[in-house]
Protein backbone atom coordinates (compact mmCIF):
# COMPACT_ATOMS: atom_id res chain seq x y z
CA UNK A 1 0.00 0.00 0.00
CA UNK A 2 1.67 3.19 -1.22
CA UNK A 3 1.65 6.04 1.24
CA UNK A 4 -0.49 8.56 -0.59
CA UNK A 5 -3.79 9.91 0.62
CA UNK A 6 -6.33 7.21 1.27
CA UNK A 7 -9.69 6.79 2.88
CA UNK A 8 -11.08 3.31 3.35
CA UNK A 9 -14.70 2.62 4.22
CA UNK A 10 -15.33 -0.97 5.24
CA UNK A 11 -18.31 -2.97 6.41
CA UNK A 12 -17.68 -6.65 6.94
CA UNK A 13 -19.05 -9.84 8.43
CA UNK A 14 -22.63 -8.74 7.86
CA UNK A 15 -23.83 -12.04 6.35
CA UNK A 16 -22.21 -14.02 9.15
CA UNK A 17 -23.36 -11.55 11.77
CA UNK A 18 -26.98 -11.71 10.63
CA UNK A 19 -27.08 -15.38 11.65
CA UNK A 20 -25.84 -14.64 15.17
CA UNK A 21 -28.17 -13.97 18.08
CA UNK A 22 -25.56 -11.78 19.78
CA UNK A 23 -22.50 -9.98 18.33
CA UNK A 24 -19.47 -12.28 18.26
CA UNK A 25 -16.92 -11.05 15.78
CA UNK A 26 -13.33 -9.79 15.98
CA UNK A 27 -11.11 -8.87 13.04
CA UNK A 28 -7.49 -7.86 12.55
CA UNK A 29 -6.45 -6.13 9.32
CA UNK A 30 -2.78 -5.98 8.32
CA UNK A 31 -1.10 -4.09 5.49
CA UNK A 32 2.36 -2.80 4.60
CA UNK A 33 2.52 0.98 4.35
CA UNK A 34 5.25 2.58 2.20
CA UNK A 35 5.25 6.39 2.64
CA UNK A 36 6.02 8.50 -0.42
CA UNK A 37 7.24 11.41 1.69
CA UNK A 38 8.77 11.87 5.13
CA UNK A 39 6.93 13.75 7.85
CA UNK A 40 3.94 13.62 10.17
CA UNK A 41 1.12 11.40 8.90
CA UNK A 42 -2.34 11.89 10.39
CA UNK A 43 -4.42 8.73 10.98
CA UNK A 44 -8.15 8.63 11.69
CA UNK A 45 -10.36 5.82 12.97
CA UNK A 46 -14.17 5.57 13.09
CA UNK A 47 -16.04 2.42 14.10
CA UNK A 48 -19.16 0.82 15.50
CA UNK A 49 -17.65 -0.81 18.55
CA UNK A 50 -14.04 -0.94 19.84
CA UNK A 51 -11.19 -0.43 17.36
CA UNK A 52 -7.52 0.57 17.46
CA UNK A 53 -4.85 1.34 14.91
CA UNK A 54 -1.20 0.34 15.27
CA UNK A 55 1.94 1.15 13.30
CA UNK A 56 4.82 -1.32 13.79
CA UNK A 57 3.07 -2.60 16.89
CA UNK A 58 2.71 0.84 18.49
CA UNK A 59 -0.86 1.92 19.20
CA UNK A 60 -1.42 5.20 17.37
CA UNK A 61 -5.21 5.65 17.56
CA UNK A 62 -7.16 4.28 20.53
CA UNK A 63 -10.87 3.94 19.82
CA UNK A 64 -10.95 0.77 21.90
CA UNK A 65 -10.92 2.01 25.48
CA UNK A 66 -13.91 4.27 24.85
CA UNK A 67 -15.84 5.84 21.98
CA UNK A 68 -17.66 9.12 21.64
CA UNK A 69 -20.96 9.16 19.68
CA UNK A 70 -20.68 10.39 16.11
CA UNK A 71 -22.56 10.76 12.81
CA UNK A 72 -20.91 7.99 10.76
CA UNK A 73 -22.70 4.80 9.72
CA UNK A 74 -26.22 6.23 10.06
CA UNK A 75 -25.23 7.78 13.43
CA UNK A 76 -24.38 4.37 14.92
CA UNK A 77 -20.63 4.99 14.53
CA UNK A 78 -18.19 6.73 16.82
CA UNK A 79 -16.85 10.23 16.45
CA UNK A 80 -13.48 10.29 14.62
CA UNK A 81 -10.33 9.68 16.67
CA UNK A 82 -7.10 11.05 15.21
CA UNK A 83 -3.39 10.95 15.96
CA UNK A 84 -0.14 11.62 14.10
CA UNK A 85 3.13 9.71 13.73
CA UNK A 86 6.33 10.65 11.92
CA UNK A 87 7.10 8.27 9.05
CA UNK A 88 10.12 8.16 6.72
CA UNK A 89 10.07 7.91 2.96
CA UNK A 90 11.36 4.59 1.64
CA UNK A 91 10.67 2.57 4.78
CA UNK A 92 8.02 -0.12 5.14
CA UNK A 93 5.65 0.01 8.12
CA UNK A 94 3.24 -2.63 9.39
CA UNK A 95 -0.23 -1.10 9.64
CA UNK A 96 -2.72 -3.00 11.83
CA UNK A 97 -6.35 -2.36 12.65
CA UNK A 98 -8.00 -4.43 15.38
CA UNK A 99 -11.77 -4.38 15.64
CA UNK A 100 -14.43 -5.98 17.82
CA UNK A 101 -18.08 -5.90 16.87
CA UNK A 102 -20.26 -4.26 19.50
CA UNK A 103 -23.20 -2.41 18.07
CA UNK A 104 -25.91 -2.34 15.40
CA UNK A 105 -23.73 -3.83 12.65
CA UNK A 106 -19.98 -4.33 12.12
CA UNK A 107 -18.20 -1.41 10.44
CA UNK A 108 -14.89 0.44 10.63
CA UNK A 109 -13.42 3.35 8.67
CA UNK A 110 -9.75 4.31 8.55
CA UNK A 111 -8.07 7.30 7.00
CA UNK A 112 -4.61 8.75 6.53
CA UNK A 113 -3.46 12.22 5.57
CA UNK A 114 0.26 12.55 4.71
CA UNK A 115 2.19 15.84 4.77
CA UNK A 116 1.97 17.92 1.62
CA UNK A 117 4.81 17.42 -0.83
CA UNK A 118 4.65 21.15 -1.54
CA UNK A 119 2.62 24.15 -0.61
CA UNK A 120 -0.37 23.44 -2.84
CA UNK A 121 -2.07 26.73 -1.95
CA UNK A 122 0.97 28.70 -3.11
CA UNK A 123 1.16 26.62 -6.27
CA UNK A 124 -2.51 27.29 -7.07
CA UNK A 125 -2.09 31.03 -6.56
CA UNK A 126 1.01 31.13 -8.78
CA UNK A 127 -0.81 29.23 -11.52
CA UNK A 128 -3.81 31.58 -11.25
CA UNK A 129 -1.59 34.64 -11.67
CA UNK A 130 -0.08 33.19 -14.84
CA UNK A 131 -3.44 32.25 -16.41
CA UNK A 132 -5.95 34.16 -18.53
CA UNK A 133 -8.84 32.62 -16.62
CA UNK A 134 -9.32 30.11 -13.81
CA UNK A 135 -11.82 27.29 -13.36
CA UNK A 136 -11.61 26.46 -9.65
CA UNK A 137 -13.45 23.30 -8.59
CA UNK A 138 -14.19 22.97 -4.86
CA UNK A 139 -16.58 20.88 -2.83
CA UNK A 140 -17.17 17.86 -0.64
CA UNK A 141 -17.34 14.08 -0.98
CA UNK A 142 -18.84 11.11 0.86
CA UNK A 143 -16.68 11.87 3.91
CA UNK A 144 -18.85 14.96 4.48
CA UNK A 145 -22.10 14.16 2.70
CA UNK A 146 -23.86 10.81 2.93
CA UNK A 147 -27.21 9.29 3.79
CA UNK A 148 -28.13 8.84 7.42
CA UNK A 149 -26.83 12.17 8.73
CA UNK A 150 -26.49 15.82 7.79
CA UNK A 151 -23.56 18.20 7.81
CA UNK A 152 -23.11 20.19 11.01
CA UNK A 153 -21.84 23.35 9.30
CA UNK A 154 -22.19 25.17 5.98
CA UNK A 155 -18.54 25.98 5.34
CA UNK A 156 -16.46 24.12 2.78
CA UNK A 157 -14.13 21.53 4.38
CA UNK A 158 -10.48 22.33 4.96
CA UNK A 159 -8.93 25.52 3.61
CA UNK A 160 -11.10 25.75 0.49
CA UNK A 161 -12.63 29.12 1.40
CA UNK A 162 -9.12 30.50 1.85
CA UNK A 163 -8.09 28.92 -1.46
CA UNK A 164 -10.97 30.64 -3.25
CA UNK A 165 -10.14 34.02 -1.70
CA UNK A 166 -6.47 33.79 -2.68
CA UNK A 167 -7.09 32.52 -6.21
CA UNK A 168 -9.76 35.17 -6.92
CA UNK A 169 -7.43 37.86 -5.59
CA UNK A 170 -4.66 36.56 -7.87
CA UNK A 171 -6.96 36.33 -10.90
CA UNK A 172 -10.40 38.02 -10.72
CA UNK A 173 -11.39 36.21 -13.92
CA UNK A 174 -12.24 33.06 -11.94
CA UNK A 175 -15.21 30.71 -12.20
CA UNK A 176 -15.87 28.86 -8.93
CA UNK A 177 -17.43 25.44 -9.57
CA UNK A 178 -19.09 23.96 -6.47
CA UNK A 179 -19.19 20.16 -6.46
CA UNK A 180 -21.48 19.43 -3.50
CA UNK A 181 -24.81 17.77 -2.83
CA UNK A 182 -26.17 20.45 -0.49
CA UNK A 183 -25.93 24.20 0.20
CA UNK A 184 -22.72 25.83 1.40
CA UNK A 185 -21.85 29.27 2.75
CA UNK A 186 -20.04 31.63 0.36
CA UNK A 187 -18.08 34.29 2.25
CA UNK A 188 -16.24 35.09 -1.00
CA UNK A 189 -19.34 35.61 -3.17
CA UNK A 190 -18.97 39.39 -3.61
CA UNK A 191 -15.47 38.99 -5.05
CA UNK A 192 -16.35 36.17 -7.45
CA UNK A 193 -17.47 36.83 -11.02
CA UNK A 194 -19.16 33.49 -11.68
CA UNK A 195 -20.38 30.55 -9.60
CA UNK A 196 -21.64 27.22 -10.92
CA UNK A 197 -23.37 24.67 -8.69
CA UNK A 198 -22.76 21.23 -10.22
CA UNK A 199 -24.44 18.77 -7.77
CA UNK A 200 -22.06 15.74 -8.06
CA UNK A 201 -22.61 15.22 -11.82
CA UNK A 202 -20.55 12.01 -12.19
CA UNK A 203 -18.09 10.81 -14.81
CA UNK A 204 -19.25 13.22 -17.55
CA UNK A 205 -18.60 16.21 -15.26
CA UNK A 206 -15.70 17.51 -17.34
CA UNK A 207 -17.53 17.36 -20.65
CA UNK A 208 -20.67 18.95 -19.21
CA UNK A 209 -18.62 21.71 -17.56
CA UNK A 210 -16.84 22.45 -20.85
CA UNK A 211 -20.16 22.70 -22.71
CA UNK A 212 -21.54 25.20 -20.19
CA UNK A 213 -18.44 27.38 -19.79
CA UNK A 214 -17.81 27.61 -23.54
CA UNK A 215 -21.43 28.25 -24.46
CA UNK A 216 -22.18 24.94 -26.16
CA UNK A 217 -25.05 24.53 -23.70
CA UNK A 218 -27.13 27.26 -22.10
CA UNK A 219 -27.62 26.34 -18.41
CA UNK A 220 -31.24 26.09 -17.31
CA UNK A 221 -31.16 24.37 -13.92
CA UNK A 222 -32.98 25.73 -10.89
CA UNK A 223 -32.16 25.19 -7.23
CA UNK A 224 -34.22 22.41 -5.59
CA UNK A 225 -33.44 23.85 -2.17
CA UNK A 226 -32.78 27.19 -0.47
CA UNK A 227 -29.20 28.38 0.06
CA UNK A 228 -29.14 30.20 3.42
CA UNK A 229 -26.93 33.11 4.36
CA UNK A 230 -25.82 31.38 7.56
CA UNK A 231 -26.40 28.18 9.51
CA UNK A 232 -28.69 29.69 12.14
CA UNK A 233 -31.09 30.81 9.39
CA UNK A 234 -31.97 27.20 8.54
CA UNK A 235 -35.22 25.54 9.69
CA UNK A 236 -33.39 22.71 11.49
CA UNK A 237 -30.99 24.95 13.41
CA UNK A 238 -31.34 24.45 17.15
CA UNK A 239 -32.98 21.03 17.04
CA UNK A 240 -30.69 18.92 14.83
CA UNK A 241 -29.42 16.26 15.50
CA UNK A 242 -31.79 15.83 18.45
CA UNK A 243 -31.26 13.29 21.20
CA UNK A 244 -30.94 9.49 21.10
CA UNK A 245 -31.42 9.36 17.32
CA UNK A 246 -34.74 11.23 17.54
CA UNK A 247 -35.15 14.63 15.93
CA UNK A 248 -38.39 16.61 15.97
CA UNK A 249 -39.23 18.74 12.94
CA UNK A 250 -40.00 21.83 14.96
CA UNK A 251 -40.38 23.99 11.85
CA UNK A 252 -43.77 22.24 11.52
CA UNK A 253 -45.39 22.94 8.13
CA UNK A 254 -42.80 25.59 7.25
CA UNK A 255 -40.41 23.27 5.44
CA UNK A 256 -37.78 24.67 3.07
CA UNK A 257 -38.62 27.95 1.35
CA UNK A 258 -41.81 28.25 3.42
CA UNK A 259 -39.66 28.79 6.53
CA UNK A 260 -37.67 31.66 5.00
CA UNK A 261 -40.82 33.41 3.81
CA UNK A 262 -42.66 32.91 7.10
CA UNK A 263 -39.73 34.23 9.16
CA UNK A 264 -38.87 36.89 6.55
CA UNK A 265 -35.29 35.64 6.36
CA UNK A 266 -33.37 36.72 3.26
CA UNK A 267 -31.60 33.68 1.73
CA UNK A 268 -28.34 33.68 -0.17
CA UNK A 269 -30.19 32.09 -3.10
CA UNK A 270 -33.93 31.31 -3.00
CA UNK A 271 -35.60 28.03 -3.86
CA UNK A 272 -36.09 27.72 -7.63
CA UNK A 273 -33.32 30.22 -8.47
CA UNK A 274 -31.11 29.74 -11.52
CA UNK A 275 -29.42 31.90 -14.15
CA UNK A 276 -29.21 31.61 -17.93
CA UNK A 277 -27.12 33.14 -20.72
CA UNK A 278 -30.32 34.79 -21.93
CA UNK A 279 -33.19 36.72 -20.32
CA UNK A 280 -36.87 35.91 -19.93
CA UNK A 281 -39.90 38.15 -19.52
CA UNK A 282 -43.25 37.11 -18.00
CA UNK A 283 -46.51 38.79 -19.05
CA UNK A 284 -50.29 38.56 -19.56
CA UNK A 285 -51.37 36.49 -16.55
CA UNK A 286 -55.13 35.88 -16.81
CA UNK A 287 -57.62 33.70 -14.93
CA UNK A 288 -59.50 31.63 -17.54
CA UNK A 289 -62.32 29.05 -17.51
CA UNK A 290 -60.96 25.57 -16.71
CA UNK A 291 -60.97 23.01 -19.54
CA UNK A 292 -60.35 19.90 -17.45
CA UNK A 293 -63.30 18.42 -15.61
CA UNK A 294 -61.51 18.20 -12.26
CA UNK A 295 -59.92 21.67 -12.41
CA UNK A 296 -60.81 24.33 -9.86
CA UNK A 297 -58.66 27.20 -11.17
CA UNK A 298 -57.07 27.76 -14.58
CA UNK A 299 -54.85 30.58 -15.80
CA UNK A 300 -52.70 31.49 -18.78
CA UNK A 301 -49.58 33.63 -19.16
CA UNK A 302 -46.78 34.30 -21.62
CA UNK A 303 -43.01 33.82 -21.38
CA UNK A 304 -40.65 35.56 -23.82
CA UNK A 305 -36.95 35.14 -24.57
CA UNK A 306 -35.68 38.72 -24.66
CA UNK A 307 -31.99 37.82 -24.92
CA UNK A 308 -29.72 36.99 -27.83
CA UNK A 309 -29.43 33.21 -27.45
CA UNK A 310 -31.76 30.21 -27.28
CA UNK A 311 -32.63 29.14 -23.75
CA UNK A 312 -34.91 27.16 -21.47
CA UNK A 313 -36.80 28.62 -18.53
CA UNK A 314 -38.37 26.66 -15.68
CA UNK A 315 -41.62 28.49 -15.00
CA UNK A 316 -42.95 28.18 -11.45
CA UNK A 317 -46.45 28.73 -10.06
CA UNK A 318 -47.02 29.42 -6.35
CA UNK A 319 -50.36 29.77 -4.55
CA UNK A 320 -51.17 31.77 -1.43
CA UNK A 321 -54.47 31.48 0.47
CA UNK A 322 -55.53 34.95 1.61
CA UNK A 323 -56.95 35.47 5.12
CA UNK A 324 -57.00 31.75 5.80
CA UNK A 325 -58.87 30.49 8.85
CA UNK A 326 -56.09 27.96 9.53
CA UNK A 327 -52.32 28.21 9.75
CA UNK A 328 -50.80 27.91 6.27
CA UNK A 329 -47.51 28.69 4.55
CA UNK A 330 -47.24 32.15 2.93
CA UNK A 331 -47.23 30.43 -0.46
CA UNK A 332 -46.55 26.99 -1.90
CA UNK A 333 -45.26 25.66 -5.21
CA UNK A 334 -48.11 24.02 -7.14
CA UNK A 335 -46.94 23.77 -10.76
CA UNK A 336 -43.76 24.12 -12.78
CA UNK A 337 -42.80 23.54 -16.41
CA UNK A 338 -39.73 23.95 -18.60
CA UNK A 339 -40.24 25.98 -21.78
CA UNK A 340 -37.71 26.13 -24.65
CA UNK A 341 -37.55 29.49 -26.42
CA UNK A 342 -35.53 30.78 -29.35
CA UNK A 343 -34.32 34.39 -29.42
CA UNK A 344 -37.32 36.72 -29.55
CA UNK A 345 -39.82 33.87 -29.23
CA UNK A 346 -42.84 33.96 -26.92
CA UNK A 347 -45.08 31.12 -25.78
CA UNK A 348 -48.37 31.03 -23.94
CA UNK A 349 -48.67 28.49 -21.14
CA UNK A 350 -51.81 27.27 -19.39
CA UNK A 351 -51.78 25.84 -15.87
CA UNK A 352 -54.80 24.21 -14.24
CA UNK A 353 -55.12 23.44 -10.53
CA UNK A 354 -57.52 20.90 -9.08
CA UNK A 355 -59.07 20.83 -5.62
CA UNK A 356 -56.34 18.56 -4.27
CA UNK A 357 -53.74 21.20 -5.23
CA UNK A 358 -55.59 23.76 -3.11
CA UNK A 359 -56.65 21.61 -0.18
CA UNK A 360 -55.39 21.16 3.37
CA UNK A 361 -55.70 18.24 5.78
CA UNK A 362 -58.78 18.82 7.91
CA UNK A 363 -58.00 17.19 11.25
CA UNK A 364 -61.61 17.37 12.45
CA UNK A 365 -63.07 15.69 9.37
CA UNK A 366 -60.03 13.44 8.74
CA UNK A 367 -60.02 14.37 5.07
CA UNK A 368 -58.68 16.89 2.56
CA UNK A 369 -60.71 20.10 2.43
CA UNK A 370 -60.77 23.16 0.20
CA UNK A 371 -61.21 26.40 2.10
CA UNK A 372 -63.59 29.04 0.68
CA UNK A 373 -61.19 31.93 0.17
CA UNK A 374 -59.25 34.14 -2.20
CA UNK A 375 -56.41 32.20 -3.85
CA UNK A 376 -53.60 34.41 -5.07
CA UNK A 377 -51.55 33.05 -7.99
CA UNK A 378 -47.85 33.95 -8.34
CA UNK A 379 -45.85 33.12 -11.49
CA UNK A 380 -42.13 33.60 -12.04
CA UNK A 381 -38.63 32.16 -12.13
CA UNK A 382 -38.09 31.39 -8.43
CA UNK A 383 -39.88 31.44 -5.09
CA UNK A 384 -38.59 34.99 -4.57
CA UNK A 385 -39.01 36.37 -8.10
CA UNK A 386 -42.68 36.17 -9.11
CA UNK A 387 -43.49 39.21 -11.27
CA UNK A 388 -47.01 38.04 -12.19
CA UNK A 389 -49.91 37.99 -9.71
CA UNK A 390 -53.63 37.30 -10.05
CA UNK A 391 -56.47 36.21 -7.78
CA UNK A 392 -59.27 33.65 -7.98
CA UNK A 393 -62.09 33.06 -5.48
CA UNK A 394 -63.47 29.68 -4.46
CA UNK A 395 -66.58 29.02 -2.38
Amino acid sequence: MKGGRFWALTGFGIDIASKMETPSLSVRFRATLSPKISGDHMFELVSIGPARLKVNGEEIVDNWTSQEPGDAFFSYGSAPRRSSINLEEGKDYLLEIEYKWQGRFPAVQIGMLPPDEEDLMESAVSLAKASDAVVLVVGTNSDWETEGNDRSELGLPGDQDSLINKVVEANPNTVVVINTGSPISMPWIKDTKAILQSWFPGQEFGNALYDILFGETNPSGKLPTTFPMQLNDTPAFGHYPGEKLQMDYLEDIYVGYRWYEKKQIKPLFPFGFGLSYTNFKYSNLRIIPPKKEDSAIAFSFSVSNTGDTQGKEIVQCYVSVQNSSIERAPKELKRFSKVDLNTGESKELIFELNERDLSYWNEDEKSWSVEPAEYKIFVGGSSEETPLEASAWLG
